[in-house]
């Protein structure tokens, strides 16, 4: 994934990606989840919502992401002795093993290579103590294809990787299975998986202004999910 790519989408993040860390009922899940201490927001993005959610629940955080202007916005936002914001690619995560009592990804894990999901949740496992969690958002490849037959929807779809060309670039999306085939191949063996329909009013919002469709009545979804090492 080219690193231009999101230095460009930093200044106005929330005008052109899905943001769901601003809604409040997805951050809750979030914190629900979480196994409290230290915990690491891999692929953070500019914004400051579930940074500010993790350190005031008594967390200390660390804050990663591919693009230094994401990082910069994400920092000039919110900062704080418990936060660190630290510019890494998560592939290969620049910490020891066994480090993180919980680690999160909110859209994060989204190469432009399937092989290199599987980097992103071995590198995650790695760096995880033993009982951490991982809690992520993953953006569906089932509702690329719903929103493309539904809404009418000109998207570039790659059905054998399961991949959808976005924000200028390949992203891989993902189906349960290719979770559930990730999770398994990089050692969580204990992990839940669940479709979370994006049906707030803030959600529905959203939707409509980046892609000008109307999802009140047929709501599209990510997957959610929670694995332990």
């Amino acid at each position: 994934m080219k690193h231009a790519v999101w230095d460009n989408l930093a200044k106005n993040y929330e005008e052109n990606v899905l943001s769901l860390t601003k809604i409040p009922q997805r951050r809750k899940q979030i914190l629900n989840e979480l196994k409290k201490g230290k915990i690491l927001n891999m692929g953070c993005g500019p914004t400051d919502y579930l940074n500010k959610a993790l350190v005031n629940t008594g967390n200390s955080v660390v804050a990663t992401d591919i693009s230094q202007k994401m990082l910069n916005s994400a920092k000039n936002l919110f900062e704080h002795e418990n936060i660190n914001y630290i510019l890494c690619d998560s592939k290969n995560l620049l910490f020891k093993d066994n480090h993180f009592d919980s680690i999160i990804s909110v859209n994060s894990i989204i190469p432009e290579k399937r092989k290199d999901v599987f980097l992103m949740f071995e590198e995650i496992h790695r760096v995880l103590k033993k009982g951490g969690r991982c809690v992520a958002f993953s953006p569906s490849y089932d509702s690329a294809e719903k929103a493309a037959k539904d809404f009418g929807m000109n998207i570039k779809l790659d059905d054998k990787e399961y991949r959808m060309f976005d924000t200028g670039h390949w992203q891989c999306f993902h189906t349960d299975k290719t979770l559930e085939d990730a999770l398994l191949k990089s050692g969580f063996e204990k992990h839940k998986i669940k479709k979370v329909f994006l049906k707030t009013n803030e959600e529905f919002a959203q939707i409509k202004k980046l892609y000008g469709v109307d999802t009140t009545k047929h709501p599209i979804h990510e997957y959610f999910l929670v694995a332990e090492k």
